[in-house]
């Protein structure tokens, strides 16, 4: 089973916002091999609108509303990106040089017919064939390296990529780490920051914030707060486990079938996964879960006879 999620909502997934009561963090950024001061890193909390660049002598500083479980991602072009946690006090950043990297990426001079399909395959993927798709447009798609070789489809940038996602109202900038597609599945990894959208009107305004309540339910946050209070049920969760039938075996597209007659699959209480210690709690996974949210419907359900 092929499974597809939208980057237009995925980009939803853990947006902060600044508090009143904002803590300071402060630093510079300097090249590890020169030691030389770094004009305009783009430093930003992953998934986030927290983010600034470095002045021209590789200052900044970020205000955030707590300093617990903050990593800043550290980015620029010619150096590898650099994830760190941040603390009070000057932090000092030293961002190693990525000779390979911009060695390796050669960006379109012209729209061919060969890029112009490989894009096709790449846009599809990278931001899925949604509703909210429909209203995201990738800005400069050209600078996009595009390569496919025995059906593995594989993109490359030196530049951000930037995404206006008029679903959502937001701009968002993806530092694209690697991309790799085939027929059966893919992987994208990297990290991204976002810039508000000026509405136009109240009704677009009214809409951006409609849409962001609807992508929120079912997400990743949403599921992990729901776990962490035990309402994940009433919150429209319900958690299945494999068991020992179903270890190993790829399921067909009926799953009461599964469920109930290959017994592949059998359904979990939430709360006996959520393990709290000092005030921090964790997921127990022994073995593969998998997460249906009743509360949403799918246009393309994963399962035949599940309509969520």
């Amino acid at each position: 089973m092929k499974l597809y999620f939208s980057i237009c909502f995925l980009f939803l997934f853990s947006i902060i916002v600044n508090a009143q009561d904002a803590t300071i963090i402060k630093g510079k950024v300097i090249d590890k091999k020169t030691l030389e001061a770094v004009p305009f890193v783009n430093i930003y909390v992953n998934n986030t609108t927290i983010g600034t660049q470095t002045n021209e002598n590789g200052a900044f500083f970020i205000n955030v509303s707590t300093l617990q479980n903050i990593k800043l991602i550290i980015s620029s072009i010619g150096y590898k990106t650099l994830e760190k946690t941040a603390s009070v006090g000057e932090n000092t950043f030293e961002l190693e040089p990525d000779d390979i990297q911009l060695g390796e990426v050669k960006v379109s001079s012209k729209k061919d017919k060969k890029w112009i399909s490989l894009y096709k395959d790449f846009e599809k993927v990278f931001l899925g064939s949604s509703e909210a798709a429909k209203f995201c447009k990738i800005v400069q798609p050209w600078q996009i390296d595009l390569t496919k070789e025995n059906n593995v489809l594989i993109a490359k940038t030196e530049q951000p990529i930037e995404i206006v996602n008029n679903y959502l109202g937001y701009k968002v900038i993806w530092y694209l780490k690697s991309f790799v597609s085939n027929n059966n599945s893919y992987s994208i990894t990297g990290s991204s920051r976002f810039e508000s959208l000026i509405p136009k009107n109240n009704l677009e305004a009214t809409n951006w914030e409609n849409n962001r309540k609807t992508a929120y339910k079912g997400n990743l946050e949403h599921f992990l707060k729901s776990m962490y209070k035990g309402n994940s049920n009433t919150e429209g969760y319900k958690i299945y486990i494999e068991t020992s039938l179903g270890k190993g075996k790829n399921r067909n597209d009926n799953f009461g079938n599964e469920q109930n007659f290959k017994k592949t699959v059998e359904e979990v209480n939430s709360k006996s996964l959520v393990i709290c210690q000092n005030n921090i709690c964790y997921l127990n996974l022994e073995n593969q879960i998998e997460v249906h949210f009743t509360k949403k419907q799918e246009n393309r359900p994963t399962y035949s006879d599940i309509p969520y």
